[in-house]
Order: structure tokens, then sequence, then C-alpha cells
């Protein structure tokens, strides 16, 4: 009964096609502009929040001939969404790109294998020495390396994180001024602990 009152609602919203299939409910939406794209996502968080009914959206339909690529887009961003923030009603598959290429990456292979050195030896020091090293080193390459963005997301101060990454340069003996050291040390922490 539901999916039914959605169906039907969905029928209205911005030339909404839906169709019921396998006890699923999936829909294609035909827009002309961004803007259109902006207007109906609002509209269908509305939808769905006031439903209480979860749902996944894919990335911009570019046409039929990809579609079973939409449609696991939209699967793989409503089962990430539930499991990571239950509290929301719609998730963009946009929003969970990286989180579904870390979840691939995880599920498909020994993790250690492909986890660089750096991020492994940080989270060994931090065990043994109780200590913050790893997260230091992720929210600063998250954050673009920029220090006072970096420290207010620590919640210390800059200088205690200079001292913080002098002790990590000390401990893992990379580059960080390497771009390619950088993102595969950024995407070892998002495998390793899908975040991100």
């Amino acid at each position: 009964r539901l999916n039914q009152t959605i169906f039907n609602r969905l029928t209205h919203v911005e030339n909404g096609k839906p169709v019921i299939s396998n006890d699923m409910l999936y829909c294609v939406f035909f827009l002309k502009s961004q803007n259109m794209w902006t207007s109906l996502i609002k509209q269908l968080e509305q939808l769905f929040q006031q439903c209480r009914h979860k749902a996944g959206i894919s990335e911009l339909f570019r046409g039929f001939r990809n579609l079973n690529q939409y449609v696991k887009q939209a699967e793989n961003a409503l089962d990430l969404g539930t499991r990571l923030n239950d509290k929301k009603f719609f998730y963009l598959y946009e929003h969970y790109r990286l989180k579904h290429i870390f979840k691939i990456l995880k599920d498909s292979t020994d993790s250690h294998t492909i986890i660089h050195k750096a991020v492994l030896d940080l989270e060994q020091y931090d065990k043994q020495n109780r200590t913050q090293y790893a997260l230091t080193l992720f929210e600063y390459l998250r954050n673009e390396r920029k220090l006072v963005e970096t420290a207010k997301k620590l919640n210390i101060h800059r200088n205690s994180l200079l001292y913080r990454l002098e002790k990590i340069e000390n401990i893992i003996a990379v580059d960080l001024d390497d771009p390619d050291i950088r993102m595969q040390i950024l995407l070892s922490f998002g495998i390793q602990n899908n975040n991100l």
C-alpha cells in the first residue's frame, strides 16, 4: 500500500515514470536542465520524509543504455546510506560513491595487501602508544593539508598539530608533498575504515 501511495505521488513529480518490480519501486525522471534536477531533489527529499520511506537516488540519468548502472547506484546509495545514517530517508549516490568504492575494494581483496604501509604503521603506533596520529594524518589530508581547518576539526591548537605532524613524518618516513602518496594514504584510510 505504501509503495502504491508513493507510486501515485511520483507520477506527479517532474514527469516521473515509476514502476514496481520485485517488490521495489523504481522511478525515472526526464529532466531538461540542472535547475530541474535541483528542484526534483528537493521535492523527492520532502516526499520521502513525509512518507517516512527510504530512497536511493542515482546520479543524473543520461539514457536507457546505462539503466542497469543507475539502478545499481540507487540501490547502493540506499544500502550504504541506511547503514551509515539511519536518521535520513533520502540518499544521493554522489554522496556515497567513495564509500561504495571502498566497500568493493574491501570486499574483493585482502585489505592489508592494498593499504599503504604508512596507515598500518600509524595505527600500530597509536595502539601501542595511545596516540591519535592516524586520525591526525587522515584529517590533515582530508582537509587538503590546511592547518587551521585540521586543528579545528581535531579540536587542538595549531602548535599541537604541528608537533603531531612532525612526529608522524618521523614514524611513516614518506614524502607528504607527493600528491600520489597523499592520495594513496587517503584512499587507504577510506578502505581501512570506510570513512571520508
